[in-house]
């Protein structure tokens, strides 16, 4: 893999065009190119220190002469390095120059074939640092995907939920509207009862009172007596009937609230209905 297919296109065929030598550069230049280009090598590698200042030396041979394009995309890629880095980068270069500069003053006569060797191996060891680069974007773009797939996922389970919460919703106003408005038919036959035993207080205040007047009257005879005992009877009668309604009815009120709490939209609505009009027909025919 070529290690500038991280870079911008425009960039990236400018970098891999063949070029020619540019020529020595002066040593200060040189030292302070390396310094910049060392800086961003010992991001993450602080203890790889050798292998970081050949990954700079390659990368400044592989591109000379366009040593500011290369460190404006380092520094598109990488961010501008911290101070503290700058300065270990500075101090490292220092160092390099000098152990350089020592190590040509010991050797009496220099070979140009040992120097070649010796750049030979530096340029074998290059390309690491563009690969990294490489590679740690293709795991950046794995993760991103992944990010954006579960993201995607989960809006979709948002929108269902959502979908779901208005539904309830929309269930829950209805069966409090079924509620209420089944609370005030309850609440109006409550009132439609108290209406009934009014009513059956005064009709049997009117039985007892001509009950009464007619045992004034008793002096009229076995006909008089006949009669009285058959009201008494009827009275009996009423009586029994009217404490069975009103049982039947609290029974009926009991159950329908008891229903309408647990089982509000039940088909025995249906039922009770149906019940309710026979109670109200049976009421009517009632003797009261």
């Amino acid at each position: 893999m070529d290690n500038a297919q991280f870079l911008p296109s425009h960039l990236n065929a400018l970098l891999s065009t063949p070029r020619l030598p540019t020529g020595l550069q002066a040593p200060e230049v040189r030292d302070k190119l390396l310094s910049k280009v060392l800086a961003f090598c010992l991001l993450g590698r602080l203890r790889d220190v050798d292998g970081s200042i050949r990954d700079a030396e390659n990368l400044l041979r592989k591109y000379e002469g366009m040593e500011g394009e290369l460190i404006s995309i380092l520094h598109e890629k990488y961010g501008q390095p911290s101070e503290e880095l700058v300065e270990k980068a500075k101090k490292l270069s220092d160092t390099y120059r000098n152990t350089l500069l020592g190590a040509t003053h010991e050797v009496l006569s220099p070979s140009t074939e040992v120097a070649n060797m010796g750049l030979h191996a530096l340029a074998n060891s290059g390309h690491s640092i563009l690969a990294r680069m490489q590679r740690e974007r293709e795991l950046e773009d794995v993760t991103w995907r992944r990010v954006h797939a579960a993201a995607k996922g989960m809006l979709v389970s948002l929108e269902e939920v959502q979908r779901r919460v208005a539904m309830q919703e929309v269930e829950v106003a209805r069966l409090t509207s079924e509620h209420s408005r089944r609370l005030r038919e309850l609440e109006e036959e409550d009132r439609n009862q108290e209406e009934l035993k009014t009513r059956l207080a005064s009709t049997v205040t009117q039985l007892q009172l001509t009950l009464m007047r007619l045992r004034g009257g008793r002096h009229g005879g076995d006909d008089t007596v006949e009669a009285i005992r058959d009201i008494e009877y009827k009275r009996h009668i009423l009586n029994t009937q009217r404490r069975e309604e009103e049982d039947l009815i609290q029974l009926y009120r009991r159950v329908l609230r008891q229903h309408l709490t647990s089982y509000p939209l039940s088909s025995l609505r249906e039922e009770i209905g149906r019940v309710d009009a026979e109670l109200r027909k049976f009421m009517q025919e009632s003797p009261l």
